[in-house]
C-alpha cells in the first residue's frame, strides 16, 4: 500500500512542475469551470505566449464568464 501511495504522488508531483502543466491538467479535468481557463491563460500570457492565452480568454468570453471582459481587454 505505502508503494502505491509513493508511486501515486510523484506522477501527481509532476504535474505541479510548471503553471502551464498544471493549468492544463486542470482544464482537462473542469473543462467547464472558469477559473482553469483564465489560471491557464495567464500562465501563457506570463510565457509571452499571447495566441494560447488569447484561446483561452476566448473561451471565458464564450462561457459568459464575469472575467472574461477584463482578462481579454488585458491582451488586446
Amino acid at each position: 500500500m505505502l508503494i502505491l501511495l509513493i508511486t501515486r504522488t510523484y506522477s501527481r508531483n509532476r504535474i505541479w512542475n510548471s503553471d502551464i502543466e498544471l493549468w492544463t491538467d486542470c482544464v482537462k479535468k473542469s473543462p467547464n469551470k472558469d477559473r482553469p481557463h483564465n489560471n491557464l491563460g495567464n500562465a501563457y500570457l506570463m510565457m509571452g505566449n499571447r495566441s494560447l492565452a488569447l484561446r483561452e480568454y476566448e473561451i471565458l468570453k464564450a462561457m459568459n464568464s464575469s472575467l472574461a471582459n477584463t482578462l481579454y481587454q488585458k491582451i488586446k
